[in-house]
């Protein structure tokens, strides 16, 4: 379905990790886990960066403090995150699985931040980070699967099941074995 937003994804990653106040220290390919919640879809992204789309969904890495609270700091949608369990996407992550209710909703697609250049009429005394190093303040979005559920479908309906596959490899075996008996008996 397409009800994401405002819902507790877990995400599962081989980026790299550290904490939130320094940013990325530790090496990638390591398989870490943690939550977030979906902030807004793509949409926002528009006032700073021109796109806006639906099929991306976006969080921000949040710490329980509202000066690090990207999208309310630019956006007014607050949410001071989850505590210890809060994670966001880092080098390595992307096409990493976001999954809600146990199902795939979204994958780590891209990280961004507000650039000082891109800043008008932006307090210089926020602690939202202006820098892109996976520290508190900063925005990850995910492609968004439910946009592309009906093309999955088809897809999926095109392979066939499993069963089928080794049914069919069992007749043509038989076969095989049927005209190799029969060219032998003509001997």
């Amino acid at each position: 379905q397409s009800n994401e937003i405002g819902k507790i994804g877990t995400k599962v990653g081989y980026g790299k990790s550290g904490n939130g106040s320094v940013g990325d220290l530790l090496d990638l390919g390591t398989k870490r886990t943690g939550q977030n919640r979906y902030d807004a879809d793509g949409s926002l992204r528009r006032v700073f960066f021109g796109g806006a789309s639906t099929g991306i969904l976006g969080y921000d890495f949040d710490n329980g403090r509202p000066e690090n609270d990207a999208f309310d700091f630019f956006f007014d949608v607050p949410n001071l995150g989850l505590g210890n369990l809060e994670v966001a996407g880092a080098p390595g992550d992307s096409g990493s699985p976001t999954f809600i209710n146990g199902k795939i909703a979204g994958l780590t697609s891209f990280r961004e931040t507000i650039f000082a250049e891109d800043r008008e009429n932006i307090i210089e005394s926020s602690d939202v980070d202006f820098e892109l190093n996976s520290s508190f303040g900063e925005f990850t979005y995910d492609t968004r699967v439910s946009v592309y559920a009906d093309w999955i479908d088809q897809q999926i309906s095109i392979v066939p099941e499993p069963t089928s596959i080794i049914g069919s490899l069992l007749i043509g075996l038989g076969l095989i074995k049927s005209r190799v008996i029969r060219s032998h008996k003509k001997v």
